[in-house]
């Protein structure tokens, strides 16, 4: 998932986000905004992942929607 994805298919993810990390806000979502970057960050900080342990989360939860015929239409 690079921030090309995160970003055009926002408002589909940022709920599936939530669902998948409920340590993040509605808040923080809304200002992460798509933001690859930023939400790297933010999963790293709240739940203690360095770098690699969360673009491979991020990744994997990617993979997990692609499976999902609601998200292949909007990704």
């Amino acid at each position: 998932m690079n921030s090309k994805d995160v970003r055009k298919s926002w408002k589909v993810l940022r709920d599936a986000v939530q669902d998948r990390w409920d340590k993040l806000t509605r808040e923080e979502l809304d200002q992460i905004e798509g933001n690859y970057d930023r939400l790297i960050s933010r999963l790293q900080e709240a739940y203690g992942l360095n770098l690699i342990q969360a673009e491979r989360e991020l990744a994997e939860f990617r993979a997990t929607l692609a499976m999902e015929p609601t998200y292949l239409e909007t990704t």
